[in-house]
């Protein structure tokens, strides 16, 4: 969030520019100074078209001046709105602090992304698949695949694997992370062999992408991973379904605590709402991971979000024994499109709204267009 007093040097800066204003370029200590306008007094009316003015301009630059937790950037000026001759009357830095103070013109872009999970699975699915990815709207900082990219095979060719990262490879313009699912390994005839396959295809997926933000991945447990975006933390953590039963209850629980101890030490970074990203509808097979979970948002107050597949069928309650955590199931990718999720940081609370895409057709290569 932009600092106050980088906010009124800024806007000190456009007003210089329109010759109302004299500044003093330092951004930690501006100042606002009348130039000579004889023996005039600005009207109330024309007092009124200042704030006015003030407020909305000072707004235009919060939003051009968005301070990312990494990425800083600035943008020159010379577009924005130039004021009328009456807005350019006097009056000092107190007046313009407090007009930006009371007003809370802070301005945070909301974070957008979109989210997937258990597909594909059939044929039909796989055709589909790079149609969905290539319609991801150019609003998506980024995309996450919530497990289960395949259905339950023996997991002894590749295919499936290459299949899903050549498709996000070639079609996506946006980052792709995705989780584990137990399709993807564990409930394979050789689960070890499957887990291989899915680290040599996915693990640190996103970094064939261009991000301009740095991701945080688990020591000794790589596919857990974490990243902050302008006040919203996501937090990726590698749970699966125990349908087909624990195939060993020590790795299981081992886990479980390794989740946990992962999400706790994300949690201290600063931020205003958490995403849990995984696979698992929550079960008792959880226990160890969810029951500190609900401990940690309840301690924490804040507003978590928790995103998964498993189910198929979209869901959205907050059954959790933690009223600040809001529960979302996407769809299976052969119900629907990728889910749209929008994080907006600008109310008094956080917004988080979401909007559920119709299927794709079924995605023609340009050689069978013809």
């Amino acid at each position: 969030m932009m600092h106050i007093n980088r906010l009124i040097a800024l806007a000190a800066c456009s007003l210089h520019s329109m010759g109302g204003f004299s500044y003093h370029p330092n951004y930690a200590s501006a100042t606002l100074q009348p130039r000579s306008m004889g023996n005039s007094k600005p009207s109330d009316k024309t007092n009124d078209n200042i704030i006015s003015w003030t407020e909305e301009h000072a707004r235009q630059i919060s939003k051009l001046h968005l301070l990312d937790e990494e990425n800083a950037t600035r943008t020159d000026l010379s577009s924005t709105n130039r004021a009328s001759p009456s807005q350019t009357a006097a009056f000092n830095s107190t007046t313009l602090a407090n007009v930006i103070s009371s007003r809370n013109l802070s301005y945070r872009k909301p974070v957008t992304f979109y989210a997937m999970g258990d597909a594909p699975y059939s044929s039909g699915d796989r055709d589909r698949l790079p149609g969905q990815i290539r319609g991801i709207p150019s609003d998506s900082e980024f995309i996450v695949h919530l497990g289960d990219m395949k259905g339950v095979d023996k997991c002894k060719s590749d295919g499936p694997y290459e299949l899903v990262s050549d498709a996000f490879l070639e079609f996506s313009t946006a980052p792709v992370f995705l989780t584990p699912g137990d399709n993807d390994y564990y409930d394979c005839d050789n689960w070890g062999m499957g887990w291989e396959r899915w680290t040599n295809y996915f693990l640190r997926f996103h970094d064939n992408f261009d991000k301009g933000w740095s991701v945080k991945h688990q020591p000794g447990r790589e596919e857990n991973f974490a990243f902050r975006r302008r006040g919203v933390l996501f937090i990726g953590v590698h749970t699966v379904g125990a349908g087909s039963g624990i195939k060993d209850k020590g790795d299981w629980e081992t886990l479980m605590k390794d989740n946990l101890k992962w999400t706790r030490e994300q949690l201290s970074m600063s931020h205003k709402v958490a995403v849990i990203l995984t696979h698992a509808r929550p079960t008792s097979a959880h226990d160890t991971y969810i029951d500190g979970l609900l401990e940690l948002a309840k301690e924490s107050g804040k507003s978590f979000l928790y995103m998964h597949g498993d189910t198929h069928r979209w869901s959205k309650d907050r059954s959790f024994d933690a009223s600040n955590i809001l529960r979302v199931a996407v769809d299976q990718g052969g119900i629907a499109d990728p889910v749209q999720v929008t994080i907006d940081l600008n109310g008094e609370e956080p917004d988080i709204s979401f909007k559920r895409r119709s299927l794709t057709k079924r995605f023609l290569r340009v050689e069978e267009q013809r």
